[in-house]
């Protein structure tokens, strides 16, 4: 195989222009750089495929033929990742460590990652409904008050079900009636749980 490659990242369907890998030390860099992209391809300078991913899981390789273990490549990189998420201990939960030990592939691992960084920075219904799409993540929603509390969002119509109990028995299933919320309906991250992201709703239904 030649020596100079090609690669192209996707993003919401569009093809990156190709950009130029020179030698077998730049065409490792930028797989690691792009592994867990939403869709990755690199060709040799013929344009014959050398390697597809898509959300972080190979579909395409023949990176054995010019010497690249990308098993290998995989697991160092989940160690990587989860020595990142180890170095912030005050952000972690117990349930954090037991999953990253009981073989989450990497591809969940920086999902769970991006989520979590992104539920952070939400600021509205509609920025939650996004960032949770695609993932088994979901999220709940409690007045400032800790009174009433919503979960089962809906990121089609940002709609949700009002849950029945109360901050110190906990809250548990839903009702069958959905409110929707608009879009623009503050929030702000409050904790995390195994699949659950709980935010503070900051004009809850019935405020205004």
């Amino acid at each position: 195989m030649s020596d100079k490659y090609w690669g192209y990242v996707y993003s919401n369907d569009m093809r990156s222009e190709r950009i130029l890998i020179a030698d077998k030390s730049e065409l490792l860099y930028f797989l690691k750089s792009h592994l867990y992209d939403t869709q990755l391809e690199i060709t040799d300078a013929r344009d014959n495929l050398v390697f597809r991913s898509l959300e972080g899981v190979d579909l395409f390789s023949n990176l054995g033929d010019i010497g690249i273990d990308l098993p290998a490549i995989y697991q160092e990189s989940r160690k990587e990742m989860i020595a990142e998420e180890e170095s912030e201990p005050k952000d972690r939960e117990p349930w954090e460590d037991h999953y990253d030990r009981i073989g989450l592939s990497p591809g969940e691992i920086r999902m769970r990652q991006r989520v979590k960084a992104a539920c952070k920075a939400a600021r509205t219904i509609g920025e939650v409904a996004v960032l949770l799409e695609g993932t088994y993540f979901d999220a709940s929603f409690i007045s400032e008050d800790k009174t009433r509390a919503w979960g089962c969002l809906n990121g089609q119509d940002c709609s949700v079900c009002l849950l029945r109990g109360s901050e110190e028995e906990g809250w548990g299933n839903a009702g069958n009636e959905r409110v929707t919320l608009d879009r623009e309906t503050r929030v702000r991250h409050l904790s995390s749980s195994e699949d659950m992201h709980w935010f503070s709703i900051l004009n809850p239904p019935g405020e205004g």
